[in-house]
């Protein structure tokens, strides 16, 4: 099995040929990370959307983003979650799509990746039409596998979890337009190389994983000062 950094390098590399071939960003397609903290538990989920208004874009061809801890909280643990979901017709052979090239988990968060194949490839197996998901990242959608249970893909789209420690500070997610790519708005036939293409701009998000004071205290705090300042008041008069 490849070691972490040279997934990086490869999944770097397939993104800039990737590039290469389409040309520039799509200007008006643009993506962006978001974190769900859970504080009880100490976990973290990443998620992504994809703001296509021109529908330049059939969804998510591939990505790899950094969730990073600081000012106290510190990334402990890391799963890529991007869909790859199995289909079978018989039981006997099986067939897998979606985002199974260049999967890490990361190191502790650091390079967390995935990506479709970058050839529309025919399913031989199942009701699947080719290897790809379409829509990822735009929109909500239900996956047929076949005999199995379905897939349902969410808009924003789970691409990654896993947990952290500390009771106070941040964690970020952060993505760039160089470790992302899309798929075109229509796909080659099959065998055919997609040519995907970069979108003009990845925003990550911080959230802070801070305690939130309950309302009570809050509440206790604020009738303190308050008589504080009267007494301080009646004193002064």
């Amino acid at each position: 099995m490849a070691s972490f950094p040279m997934i990086r390098l490869i999944f770097g590399l397939i993104c800039f040929v990737s590039l290469t071939l389409s040309g520039s960003a799509f200007a008006a397609v643009t993506v962006q990370l978001s974190l769900l903290v859970d504080r009880s538990s100490q976990t973290w989920e990443a998620f992504l959307q994809v703001d296509d208004p021109n529908q330049e874009t059939l969804g998510l061809a591939g990505i790899q983003v950094d969730v990073v801890g600081s000012g106290g909280a510190t990334i402990t643990e890391s799963s890529v979650r991007l869909p790859n979901p199995t289909e079978t017709s018989d039981f006997m052979s099986f067939f897998q799509k979606g985002f199974t090239s260049f999967r890490s988990n990361g190191a502790s968060g650091i390079g967390i990746s995935g990506a479709q194949d970058i050839f529309n490839t025919e399913s031989s197996t199942g009701s699947g039409r080719n290897s790809i998901l379409e829509g990822v990242g735009e929109i909500a959608f239900s996956e047929p596998n076949g005999l199995l249970a379905n897939w349902d893909v969410q808009a924003p789209v789970l691409i990654a979890s896993g947990g952290y420690t500390g009771s106070v500070g941040t964690l970020t997610v952060n993505g760039s337009p160089a470790t992302t790519t899309l798929l075109p708005a229509s796909l080659p036939p099959t065998g055919s190389l997609i040519q995907t293409f970069s979108p003009a701009q990845v925003s990550g998000q911080s959230v802070s994983v801070s305690a939130v004071p309950e309302p009570s205290s809050a509440i206790f705090v604020l009738l303190a000062f308050s008589v504080g300042m009267m007494r301080r008041r009646k004193k002064s008069s």
